[in-house]
């Protein structure tokens, strides 16, 4: 497998208005509401290498980075994002890993995230965090917590790898609480290597089968080998 870097980010969130529990990439930039509440996740890395933080030109490595990703609700709770507490925010949870069998539940992956990649991801910045793996998946994990189970749940993706699309495709998936399993809501297989692209989906019908009991939700972002 030739080597690949996928970035994943996301922007903070400027005034969401629909009311939609968001887990995105990219923040509204032309949003004008300040009703909504919003968690962003952002990434990236210029590595050659499968991964959100770290690089390698190995023939046999990929690499999946991160730029930015969000969530946020319609509620009338007050904007959040990744900046304002860093990992330690007790609504947001992001994760990463390499993986040779994909996960089947939600159990948070093998690296946490630190405060500076919190950052990395806040905005749509062109400032990536990587998770390098050599012939396995390359998967981000983004956990955001409502005070909800019943808004609506966008998600908006934005990244890169240095492994083309074309050879493997980059699949956005969100966890089903009800059925204990991952739904491919998007996917991308026609992007070159190392441009952008975004992955997104919105999930309005039977909302609550995607939260857990204690409101959170979860989606990941990954490419196989």
């Amino acid at each position: 497998m030739a080597s690949e870097d996928l970035f994943l980010r996301s922007d903070t969130e400027k005034g969401e208005t629909s009311p939609d529990l968001r887990l995105r990439s990219e923040a509204d930039k032309e949003s004008s509401s300040s009703s909504s509440s919003s968690i962003s996740i952002s990434s990236s890395s210029s590595s050659s290498s499968l991964s959100i933080s770290s690089s390698s030109s190995s023939s046999s490595s990929s690499s999946l980075s991160s730029s930015s990703s969000s969530v946020s609700s319609s509620s009338s709770s007050s904007s959040l994002s990744s900046s304002s507490s860093c990992s330690n925010d007790p609504e947001i949870d992001y994760t990463r890993g390499d993986y040779e069998v994909l996960p089947l539940n939600d159990a948070n992956l093998e690296t946490s995230f630190t405060c500076p990649e919190y950052y990395d991801v806040q905005i749509d910045d062109n400032i990536y965090v990587s998770q390098l793996a050599n012939n396995e998946n390359v998967i981000f994990l983004f956990k955001r917590q409502n005070d909800n189970n019943t808004d609506n749940i966008t998600i908006d993706w934005i990244g890169k790898t240095d492994l083309s699309p074309i050879t493997s495709t980059v699949y956005l998936q969100i966890y089903n609480q009800d059925l204990a399993s991952w739904e491919t809501k998007d996917s991308d297989n026609t992007t070159l290597a190392d441009i952008e692209f975004i992955l997104t989906s919105t999930i309005s019908i039977n909302v609550e089968d995607y939260y857990d009991v204690s409101y959170w939700v979860a989606w990941r972002v990954y490419q196989g080998v």
